[in-house]
């Protein structure tokens, strides 16, 4: 049976969940956010060293618990911000193309005519200015524009030209890219590597000889690739209410499962 003070993590947890969404959607208002809750944590520790009532002694621990973690993941936010106001400042500008060096942090998956993936750069340059900088970003390249080499998945890193524009508020990607031209410098490191063989010998030498539709849908269901989807088959299992098969089930196997072997 559920008990009362069993609750008591319920507001902090409201609290800070609360003031973490305002800092993401306001970042440059976190640093003045985490001040004045650490001002207010302060305050009362001090007023509950002085008050020793019953209401205070219950209310005041938790208010200040939560006061204190809110203002820890405002600071976060402010921190970061730094980072992510540089990277935008020298990738947006009007006409301004932009090279950086990314690692890959998910699957490659196929919109239309491009790829689209996210990753972490090490390096961002626009015009004759370059910084070593990690953010994450989102990166759209169409296959042509692509150059031979190694296999592009979880794991590459690949060089990356083009243009840039910000990542909506609450997005985990600062910028995302649309890249005219790109190189793999680097295939999948270690087990990774061994992995995107596994799943390219998956999709291409077992799923692609067996009968359609099961050809296009095996490797989606399987290990989130979903490209051999036909636009007959992908719309008959949204009328089928049954799209998040490849949505999901296979996005958690070839992105978290990748991870963590």
């Amino acid at each position: 049976m559920t008990r009362v003070r069993d609750l008591r993590l319920l507001p902090i947890a409201g609290v800070v969940w609360a003031v973490a969404l305002v800092c993401v959607l306001l970042p440059m208002a976190a640093a003045g956010v985490a001040v004045g809750l650490w001002m207010a944590a302060l305050a009362l520790v001090v007023l509950l060293a002085v008050r020793r009532g019953r209401l205070i002694a219950t209310a005041m621990p938790l208010l200040t618990v939560a006061l204190a973690v809110s203002g820890a993941v405002a600071a976060h936010v402010a921190v970061a911000e730094g980072d992510r106001a540089s990277a935008r400042a020298l990738a947006t500008q009007p006409g301004r193309v932009v090279e950086a060096t990314v690692t890959l942090t998910t699957k490659v998956r196929q919109v239309g005519d491009a790829l689209w993936f996210d990753g972490d750069t090490a390096r961002l340059r626009g015009g004759r200015d370059e910084i070593p900088l990690r953010i994450p970003i989102t990166v759209s390249i169409e296959p042509a524009q692509l150059r031979d080499g190694p296999a592009l998945d979880l794991g590459s890193v690949v060089t990356l030209r083009g243009s840039a524009k910000p990542g909506d508020a609450g997005e985990r990607s600062v910028l995302v890219v649309f890249a005219e031209r790109g190189e793999v410098m680097r295939g999948p490191p270690h087990v990774l590597g061994l992995m995107s063989g596994l799943r390219d010998g998956f999709v291409h030498d077992v799923a692609a000889g067996l009968p359609e539709p099961g050809a296009g849908l095996l490797p989606g269901l399987a290990v989130g690739d979903d490209r051999g989807v036909s636009d007959d088959l992908d719309a008959a299992m949204k009328t089928s209410s049954l799209s998040h098969l490849t949505a999901v089930s296979g996005d958690t196997v070839a992105n978290q499962g990748g991870w963590a072997t």
